[in-house]
């Protein structure tokens, strides 16, 4: 699984569920936001189905 792609218009679908989710607030010009997203993508790989990463 991947990061999702949240909008406002889908922020409540995408947190819903029983799995944990974690949202990360990004911009585009944040180098700190850039260099933690390779780390996000690895946490939601080691836990599929218990952990959903949305941004």
């Amino acid at each position: 699984m991947t990061i999702l792609e949240t909008t406002q218009a889908t922020f409540h679908q995408d947190v819903e569920g029983d799995s944990l989710v974690l949202v990360d607030f990004w911009a585009p010009w944040c180098a700190p936001c850039l260099a933690l997203a390779p780390h996000l993508e690895t946490l939601v790989a080691d836990y599929p189905g218990r952990l959903k990463c949305s941004s």
